[in-house]
């Protein structure tokens, strides 16, 4: 018997494929085993009021012990038909996500937010992961694993396999393994992220610690050998793409072995445990593809993980996708899906709907694509006809020199011709903006920001939104493998690098600034937009689809678009410090707008106003009453405080008011 797990932490809301494709073709060879959502579980045990007034107690934390109430209504709006009311449903998302944050009370080197996860920068450094793997100093996944162990004893298997799909889930990953290897269990981690750090797990190191088996690109042979194996000496005769330490010795084979499309196995999902995701309907990923048709962008570690081989991309046969959208249908409730592929290209998606509209299956998708000349009017009606309702695009720039750089295969002729297509046949679509590539202009990067802002406030779709990002320098990319020849000198550790690198300017030459232009971003989204929401959640749109064709259309149309946030930035370019003095730069609650959350102040102010008990009075009366505690707190402080808490919606859900 096996136990397959996915670790936290990555989204309350999404239920991850690595784990179900595994289950699937466990079930196709018999191989007893079981399944659990780690991540989903984490999330439930964590939005509890029993979790929240555990860590209100030890910290002795008013906002804490007020949202330790909030949390239960606040899911229950997002698994309820109240989601459908968009005030509830940000009201609620705002509460959970504020808790995340507020947590850091608590954990102060921990950046836990709804869609994302960081740990003082650890998911860097060989050296600071492993350092935080052995310390002994608390954090959160200590005392969930704690309640994981109790409640899942039964199901849970001398052998466990654990699924690491990205770096927000290395360190909880890798420590659930080392938790689980400590107390008897012997464990296997694969997925994607280890893949990525391959080189990593073949030294014998202190990432030794959590697992017996390490699993890179495809494990679904290599899971089937380590479940059935007879002893803890595992036989590895006729394995593929592992290695294995035993003792003094390392044991590993040649990896890159890769399936045959006609061998992937059907994901199989489990209903109670997708039944714990923050939606009111199921929302399923499924793949066609892996790897990529393009593949040539110089930042992307597409090529390297996706173990597609020299041919870049193998494709499952599309009518099988759609048979596998019945079965789903059918025993899972699911009407909506994610196509995951890193790449579906458009004459794929041609493809995918003629044979969802022959076969009359009704469902609503979006998926993840390029921008292509096949992305005609005609191919776009045909495809918003069989159900795609958004798609989610890498723009990176509108300059043309700069998208020549980044080798992304496009103009900005073809970007207009796809959007304008695109709004034509009533397809959303979701822009990635990338922020300082080697050798893009600020100009260039605000010039590519106007045009979003242009596109968005030209649009009647309210699915449409866009965000930007800071380019990170991954080390299994081109240009990370190669960064002389874009006037980069790595300043960091090759040997202690994990996922990326820091670097500086061969020669100094003029590179975008990311806070500068997350200044100017901020502020013409403001002037632009009023006050900013949160993007992401893209399961929600698929949900939120139909409703936003009718009635509910302009109560919902409101342009998204975003910048990400500085956690990271102090550590981007610079040497990372070791793990006892990496602390997270904003302590604190990290709330309401970078100004304001830079400071303890805010946490201490709070603690003043809130409770655990409905709070009456004027807001004059509660003005005083945090100034008796906090004598420096002036009123235009305290007012801008209460401004910002209610614009993120921390109103109580409970219908708790202030008169």
């Amino acid at each position: 018997m096996l136990a397959l797990i996915s670790p936290p932490v990555v989204d309350p809301r999404s239920t991850y494929l690595g784990s179900a494709i595994l289950s699937g073709h466990l079930s196709r060879f018999q191989v007893d085993h079981t399944t659990r959502d780690a991540n989903l579980d984490f999330f439930d045990w964590l939005f509890t009021q029993k979790t929240a007034e555990g860590y209100a107690n030890a910290s002795n934390d008013a906002l804490l012990r007020y949202l330790s109430l909030e949390l239960e209504p606040a899911k229950a709006i997002l698994k309820g038909n109240g989601f459908f009311d968009v005030q509830s449903r940000n009201k609620a998302r705002n509460v959970l996500d504020l808790y995340c944050r507020a947590l850091s009370v608590v954990f102060p080197d921990m950046d836990l937010r709804l869609h994302r996860f960081s740990y003082g920068g650890i998911e860097r450094s060989a050296k600071l992961l492993s350092d935080a793997l052995r310390s002994e100093k608390p954090n959160i996944f200590h005392d969930y694993y704690e309640y994981f162990l109790r409640t899942a004893q039964s199901d849970l298997e001398e052998r466990v396999a654990v699924s690491i799909t990205n770096s927000d889930q290395l360190f909880p990953g890798l420590m659930l393994g080392k938790y689980l290897k400590d107390r008897g269990h012997e464990v296997a981690v694969g997925g994607a992220c280890v893949t990525k750090l391959r080189e990593h797990f073949l030294s014998k190191n202190s990432f030794s610690d959590c697992f017996d088996v390490a699993v890179f690109f495809e494990g679904e042979e290599a899971i089937i050998k380590f479940a059935l194996s007879g002893t803890t000496a595992f036989e590895t005769t006729g394995w593929a793409n592992f290695v294995v330490h035993q003792g003094r010795d390392t044991i590993s084979s040649s990896y890159g072995k890769s399936l045959k499309p006609s061998s992937w196995a059907s994901p199989k999902f489990s209903n109670s445990e997708t039944k714990k995701a923050l939606r009111p309907k199921n929302v399923l990923p499924i793949l066609t593809s892996k790897g990529c048709s393009w593949g040539q962008c110089t930042f992307c570690t597409i090529p390297e993980s996706s173990g597609a081989g020299p041919e870049l991309v193998r494709n499952a046969v599309l009518q099988n996708s759609v048979s596998c959208i019945e079965r789903l249908q059918r025993d899972n409730d699911c009407s909506n899906f994610i196509v995951v592929d890193e790449n579906f290209p458009a004459s794929r998606q041609v493809q995918f709907s003629e044979y969802l509209s022959s076969k009359k299956v009704c469902v609503n998708w979006l998926a993840y694509a390029r921008f292509e000349r096949e992305f005609t009017n005609e191919n776009c009606l045909t495809i918003r006809k069989a159900g795609c309702r958004k798609l989610l695009i890498g723009l990176e720039t509108t300059s043309n020199r700069v998208l020549k750089l980044m080798k992304k295969g496009v103009t900005r002729k073809i970007i207009e011709a796809n959007l304008t297509a695109f709004r034509k046949s009533g397809i959303a679509v979701h822009l990635y903006g990338m922020v300082g590539f080697p050798g893009q202009k600020l100009s260039e990067a605000i010039e590519t920001l106007e045009f979003v802002i242009q596109w968005l406030r030209s649009s009647e779709n309210a699915l449409d939104s866009a965000s930007f990002s800071e380019f990170n320098l991954n080390t299994s990319s081109p240009i990370g493998r190669d960064p002389a020849s874009y006037n980069l000198i790595i300043s960091s550790d090759r040997n202690d690098d994990i996922i990326s690198s820091t670097y500086h300017e061969a020669d100094g030459s003029e590179v975008t600034d990311w806070v500068e232009f997350r200044k100017v971003a901020n502020e013409r989204i403001v002037s632009e937009f009023g006050e900013r929401s949160m993007v992401g959640w893209e399961e929600y749109s698929l949900l939120l689809a139909d409703r936003c064709d009718d009635k509910f259309r302009n109560f919902e149309a409101r342009p998204r678009l975003t910048v990400s946030t500085l956690e990271n930035h102090d550590i981007r370019r610079h040497e990372v410090r070791s793990f006892e003095t990496c602390k997270h730069h904003k302590q604190g609650y990290l709330l309401l707008n970078d100004e304001t959350s830079q400071s303890m102040f805010v946490s201490r102010a709070l603690q003043g106003m809130l409770d655990h008990t409905p709070t009456h009075g004027s807001a004059a009366s509660l003005f005083q009453r945090a100034q008796a505690a906090y004598p420096n707190l002036t009123e235009e402080a305290f007012a801008h405080i209460m401004n910002g808490l209610a614009r993120n919606g921390i109103v109580a859900i409970t219908h708790r008011t202030q008169n």
